[in-house]
């Protein structure tokens, strides 16, 4: 029998953290360079996609045909597996909604420009209760964040072992 200790020491042995650069999906194949996603236009290049047009348009006038692929992004809504949270809740939600879904409609778009692949996949608004699944668990957080700076409240994270964050913030 391991001492806790020893439990711990194995983990940390066989733990590698994941890096949420291809949200969870790993390809099968490598994505050849350049590519372009066919479903929101993002460009795959130099390792990393970006929504940049003026690339699109150089491709265009230098007669490069770029692969179309569907980018992990895409297809992570496409299945339907989020890997962010976030619960909004509380009277003081009811009373500023506008002003919320403002800063988190603003907030994901400055951060899908930074990264395409954090994007928010769903909203869903019940009466005093906002729920919004994220492709990345930053971007959950992320929010989580900008919200407790702007509006204070209270902000608690879950994490789990199925690299999936909760995000719950509350302010009555």
């Amino acid at each position: 029998m391991k001492t806790r200790r020893a439990q711990v020491e194995q983990r940390s042995l066989n733990y590698t953290e994941r890096v949420d650069h291809d949200v969870g999906h790993v390809p099968k194949e490598r994505i050849s360079e350049p590519a372009v996603c066919r479903e929101c236009k993002a460009v795959y290049t130099g390792g990393r996609w970006a929504f940049d047009e003026r690339l699109r348009r150089d491709y265009r006038l230098q007669d490069l045909e770029p692969a179309e692929v569907i980018c992990p992004a895409c297809r992570q809504i496409r299945d339907g597996l989020p890997a962010g949270f976030l619960y909004a809740k509380g009277a003081y939600l009811a009373e500023h909604l506008e002003d919320i879904t403002n800063l988190i409609r603003n907030e994901t778009e400055r951060m899908s420009h930074e990264n395409p692949l954090w994007r928010v996949m769903d909203w869903k608004q019940l009466d005093s209760e906002l729920t919004v699944t994220t492709t990345t668990a930053h971007l959950a957080q992320h929010l989580g964040r900008m919200l407790h700076r702007a509006h204070a409240g209270d902000v608690r994270y879950q994490f789990s072992d199925d690299d999936v964050t909760r995000v719950y913030w509350e302010r009555n």
